[in-house]
């Protein structure tokens, strides 16, 4: 179910807290200082496991103690102290066999096909989700919906790709300041690959501080300035190696899933990294593509002409927009992607909602849900 009134997204984050909204009647995402209603926040992305679930059809009972099962798997815990939730991903001609809790899955093929039915399944701690929940109120800050990290980014990828003419996979790169998150998602908006790396903004400049021996100052006006640092001189940072080689590594896999090291991508940064111009460099040397940055690159989706410090908070304003009523209103032709992925769902699943409910004052955690492929 779209919003029909704005919506507010609230990135807190370690450099600052950014607010930003969207409103449904003008289908524009702006930033905003002052907060407003309709809080949508996050739960930081290593605070929750994700990952990519196949299956064959199943009906709805098993199928859900099917997804109980692979949770516990993969859980550091017993599920029963977790909250958790899962959303079916379209098919290849675009449509879902059923929500979450429906009936018996019905492939192509007709009933009783045998094809696989894939699934992001996500959980996190009952207790994490309570810590955040507690940071969160401190700030004076009461979300109606918590969503998983990598679900803001997925959806951010989705948007992010919305306006395009022909659709093509898109990755984007979240530079933060403890660490990196790269989302990559194909043609359909569904989720390929995610990886978090732990070098982050801060990170890259104390290690370059040593290799520059230069005073932190000075390395923030540096990478700030367009020119003033050389790819050699970054080379010379290991952990500018590490992060690079990190998202190489990922995007090298996911385009092997994609179809071959050749395939086509488009590639976003967003975060207060990307707004470095020799960093920016270094990733289109490392990566060979070309990386487009928010704000700068503008565009007709709702994300495009934000300052790359907002995005996140954008995407979270985005939660329950309808894309269709955001089409219409900007003349953007309907890409055959389909509709946003993330919308699997139009509200927490039950388990979710119920352990949170003391916290969160009955509303819920969010029920958005992303992946990462094993071994990502």
């Amino acid at each position: 179910m779209a919003w029909r009134w704005p919506r507010t997204g609230v990135d807190v984050g370690t450099t600052g807290v950014r607010w930003a909204t969207y409103v449904p009647q003008t289908g524009r995402v702006e930033p905003n200082r002052q907060g407003g209603g309709g809080v949508v926040a996050a739960l930081p992305a290593d605070q929750a496991v994700f990952r990519l679930v196949e299956m064959p059809p199943l009906p709805a009972r098993e199928r859900k103690d099917a997804l109980r099962w692979e949770l516990q798997r993969i859980l550091p815990l017993p599920v029963d102290e977790a909250v958790y939730d899962w959303v079916e991903l379209p098919t290849v001609d675009g449509e879902a066999s059923r929500e979450p809790g429906g009936g018996a899955a019905v492939r192509a093929g007709g009933p009783g096909a045998a094809d696989p039915v894939r699934f992001a399944v996500s959980g996190a701690a009952v207790a994490a989700v309570d810590q955040r929940l507690d940071a969160l109120r401190r700030r004076r800050i009461r979300p109606a919906v918590l969503e998983p990290e990598w679900v803001t980014l997925w959806r951010c990828a989705w948007w992010l790709g919305c306006a395009r003419a022909e659709p093509a996979p898109v990755a984007v790169i979240d530079f933060g300041a403890t660490s990196t998150r790269l989302a990559v998602v194909d043609p359909r908006g569904n989720p390929v690959a995610f990886h978090r790396s732990p070098v982050g903004g801060l990170a890259l400049e104390e290690d370059l501080v040593r290799t520059l021996g230069e005073l932190p100052s000075a390395v923030r006006r540096l990478l700030a300035s367009d020119g003033a640092l050389g790819l050699e001189d970054l080379q010379r940072s290991q952990a500018v190696a590490s992060l690079l080689g990190d998202l190489a590594r990922t995007l090298r896999r996911a385009r092997a899933e994609l179809g071959g090291p050749s395939s086509r991508l488009e590639l976003w940064g967003i975060g207060g990294g990307a707004q470095w111009p020799p960093l920016r460099e270094a990733v289109v040397e490392a990566l060979g593509d070309r990386l487009r940055v928010t704000g700068a690159e503008g565009g007709a989706d709702p994300l495009g002409a934000l300052p790359p410090r907002w995005v996140m908070a954008g995407a979270l304003a985005l939660w329950g927009a309808d894309p269709a009523r955001h089409r219409h209103r900007t003349a953007v032709a309907a890409p055959t992607a389909g509709d946003d992925p993330t919308a699997g769902l139009d509200g927490p699943s039950r388990s979710m909602a119920r352990a949170s409910a003391s916290r969160a004052g009955g509303a819920g955690v969010g029920g958005r849900v992303d992946s990462q492929p094993s071994g990502a």
